[in-house]
């Protein structure tokens, strides 16, 4: 059996990074990879997406 617990913020920057490396070749982002100068970028956008998402949810915005 799996056990969950939520979260906490201070977590945050853990998370953010653990989802940023999990979707990195995700088809729906991939696509917009041509979009960016260099993979960098293109991290650092995906990176700023996940954070944007992790925190709604860490703040229960988004359920």
């Amino acid at each position: 059996m799996i056990l969950y617990r939520k979260a906490e913020m201070n977590e945050l920057k853990q998370i953010t990074e653990m989802c940023a490396q999990a979707y990195r070749n995700y088809p729906l982002f991939h696509i917009l990879r041509t979009e960016f100068k260099s993979h960098d970028q293109y991290f650092a956008f995906l990176t700023a997406l996940e954070h944007i998402y992790a925190k709604l949810l860490l703040d229960d915005i988004c359920v």
